[in-house]
């Protein structure tokens, strides 16, 4: 595989939250909880790359104190050809339906809003 950085992964996390109706209001309670990536996927000009069906691993846990835990894992998707292995440790805030993470590694570098299903 072709080393990558997270730069260049398209890192979708959307908090889909089971038994919710149409009245569902998110809340830090309601949201907090351990979620995995159900799309993970690398993108260049040749294509796009399913990371997961490769084996990669990607999962957060949103704890109620607003702090996260988890971790990206590629086998061999280290810039200097290992393994790609980063933290999740940080933060995270809710403001309406949007989900923002500040991580202390530069892994994520956008918010995902919180959907009701």
């Amino acid at each position: 595989m072709r080393s990558l950085t997270l730069r260049g992964v398209a890192f979708a996390l959307t908090i889909a939250l089971a038994a919710c109706g149409d009245d569902f209001s998110p809340s830090v309670e309601n949201v907090a909880g351990s979620y995995t990536a159900s799309t993970f996927t690398y993108r260049t000009d040749a294509g796009t790359t399913d990371l997961l069906a490769l084996g990669a691993v990607v999962s957060i846990e949103l704890a109620e104190d607003g702090t996260t835990t988890g971790e990206i894992f590629v086998e061999d998707g280290g810039e200097d050809g290992g393994d790609l292995d980063e933290s999740l440790a940080g933060t995270w805030t809710l403001t309406g339906s949007t989900v923002t993470f500040a991580q202390g590694a530069d892994t994520l570098h956008s918010r995902r809003g919180v959907h009701g299903g």
